[in-house]
């Protein structure tokens, strides 16, 4: 069976879980708020079944090469004592892949096995055992970069400089280009190994842009224009989607893309906040206008589940979106619209501005206090990252060997290697930007909902991060 065959079967499942939402939703095509909300309300049962999808897709990826077992087989030492390695990750694209992988280096008295767990479970699981004194239960853990950031600041993961130099030729490491290294890095040192790259590029119907002789933008001014202009058509209410939503903190994550491409900062120097000063009011501005003029007011609420039906039922016309979302729009059996998208990088503030774009990563730690030999869990990580993996996972994700990601033959990969070539960003790497993260996530929302003006509600947040910081010991 083919990695596409496998990919199809997924989709299928997918694609039955849709339907059964979408016939719960009304049939009122301009009452969008009553459109979503049923999606949200089956979300628990889908996501489920997503994950459940998931697995199915990851086993039977690792199934489609175990007859040349022998060829491909883990080289990594094998333990004189029984040890069980225990690998945990969440849905995404690509990293259950790679855990799967992991689980090649079974053999003898070694036994590796994956869980993937929903996201909300994992980080709870994992805070739990990483901050306890006893040995953590997970042994290998996937993680994105904020993530990653907040972990490696409390001290609950393993640096693996040491290793990633000891290693550098056997997995070629070199592979990896030295911005992503630098990703990987928190206070100096390297606490990750690179899996999948997820930046946000702009999408869109690319029939109803050549219908109208409509051009990707290259601006928010631009964005605004496009936006107004299929409003005015009438074709639908909101045709533009932003995640300016409280789910996973994403309208933070928006406030810092628009930020970041106008030249702002979150942070001064002392570490005291500076996302309240006038590009920061300038940023949010800009979202609340837009918000009004061309999203849909719900939007607060969505997930990217959210996001990605309506891009293919034909709720929404062109969006922001994360890339490795992209291909389950082409799709004929999850979209309405499939072949008819569009892809281009994501404006920027300015039409020659850094694009307005977060740069994401995954990646894969070791808890400081894992009981198996860090050195034995550096390389089955390895293992399953290893080079023709990745190769194998470009087929469904944005990978960090961009030698094998298959970019120039991708319509999605090619839009998002132009977005981090402009400058995209992901958040300040300090150990304590979850605090203004989560800070501006409360109060960014009531300011776009105007509930607060866009000043008073960054005072809040700049308020409120500053006592966190305290209270945290961050300021003594």
């Amino acid at each position: 069976m083919s990695i596409f065959n496998v990919l199809s079967l997924w989709q299928n499942t997918a694609f039955e879980v849709q339907m059964s939402i979408m016939s719960n939703s009304t049939s009122r095509a301009d009452d969008r708020r009553a459109v979503l909300r049923p999606w949200r309300r089956a979300l628990p049962l889908a996501t489920s079944l997503v994950i459940s999808g998931l697995l199915m897709l990851t086993t039977l990826i690792a199934g489609c090469h175990r007859q040349n077992r022998a060829s491909d087989a883990c080289h990594v030492p094998i333990p004189a004592a029984p040890t069980k390695v225990t690998v945990i990750s969440y849905e995404s694209h690509g990293m259950p892949f790679f855990a799967e992988q992991m689980t090649k280096c079974s053999q003898g008295s070694l036994v590796v096995r994956h869980q993937m767990l929903p996201y909300d479970e994992l980080v709870n699981q994992a805070t739990i055992s990483m901050s306890a004194k006893s040995p953590s239960p997970y042994d290998i853990i996937h993680v994105y970069d904020q993530l990653l950031v907040e972990w490696a600041g409390k001290g609950w993961l393993a640096p693996l400089d040491d290793l990633v130099r000891k290693y550098w030729g056997q997995y070629a490491l070199g592979e990896i280009p030295s911005e992503l290294w630098d990703m990987m890095r928190v206070n100096g040192h390297i606490y990750a190994i690179p899996g999948i790259q997820n930046p946000e590029i702009f999408i869109y119907r690319k029939d109803l842009f050549e219908k109208y002789g409509l051009k990707p933008p290259q601006s928010y001014d631009d964005l605004t224009t496009l936006c107004t202009s299929l409003k005015a058509k009438g074709m639908v209410p909101y045709p533009l989607l932003m995640m300016y939503s409280k789910s996973s903190d994403h309208v933070a994550y928006e406030f810092h893309d628009l930020m970041h491409s106008m030249g702002g900062r979150w942070f001064n120097d002392d570490g005291s906040p500076a996302f309240n000063d006038e590009i920061g009011r300038q940023a949010l501005e800009k979202m609340a206008a837009l918000y009004h003029a061309c999203v849909h007011p719900d939007a607060v609420n969505f997930t990217p589940e959210d996001a990605i039906i309506g891009l293919q039922q034909g709720q929404f016309l062109m969006g922001i979106i994360w890339v490795n979302e992209a291909p389950q729009l082409d799709n004929p059996q999850l979209s309405k619209y499939a072949g008819s998208f569009g892809f281009a990088p994501s404006p920027g503030a300015c039409a020659s501005c850094p694009p307005a774009a977060y740069w994401a990563q995954d990646s894969w730690v070791i808890p400081a206090n894992a009981s198996v030999d860090r050195e034995l869990l550096f390389r089955i990580a390895m293992e399953g990252t290893q080079t023709k993996n990745q190769a194998l996972a470009a087929k469904i994700a944005l990978v960090t060997r961009t030698s094998v990601s298959g970019a120039g033959q991708s319509p999605y990969w090619q839009a998002a290697m132009t977005t981090i070539d402009r400058g995209a960003s992901g958040l300040d790497r300090r150990p304590y930007a979850y605090l203004a993260r989560e800070a501006i996530t409360r109060y960014a929302i009531e300011a776009l909902l105007g509930h607060l003006t866009v000043k008073e509600a960054l005072d809040r947040a700049a308020a409120e991060y500053s006592r966190a910081m305290h209270e945290e010991g961050f300021i003594k």
